[in-house]
């Protein structure tokens, strides 16, 4: 389909109501798909913390569909570096999840020991 004429029709919708995170997350993802990451990252930035760089908040928040998308938006445009940053930060957010998970588990057992 049209990816431009969605990603203004979205971005429409999103300026009715600019409070809707759901609504800012899809023009977002269509603005990566259509190759406007520096748009996506403004209208990201919408909802991250105002402090610092935006880019960095969102790989504090572990924002993996972000990074998916702007590594594949890097990839099609052969800027291999930079994608290959994204996707790496994305497989280093699945290695934390398991990490925390062991984490937690011996914490549970450590709780449940009977005195």
């Amino acid at each position: 389909g049209d990816i431009k004429a969605a990603v203004e029709c979205l971005d429409q919708g999103r300026d009715l109501d600019r409070q809707d995170r759901y609504i800012n997350n899809q023009t977002t993802k269509y603005m990566l798909e259509a190759g406007m990451e520096k748009d996506a990252l403004d209208r990201i930035s919408l909802f991250t913390k105002h402090e610092g760089n935006p880019e960095a908040n969102l790989y504090d928040m572990q924002c993996s569909w972000y990074e998916l998308g702007l590594a594949a938006n890097y990839a099609k445009k052969e800027k291999w570096g930079p994608s290959l940053k994204k996707y790496s930060a994305v497989v280093k957010h699945f290695e934390d999840f398991q990490e925390d998970q062991f984490d937690f588990h011996a914490y549970c057992i450590r709780k449940v020991t009977l005195r």
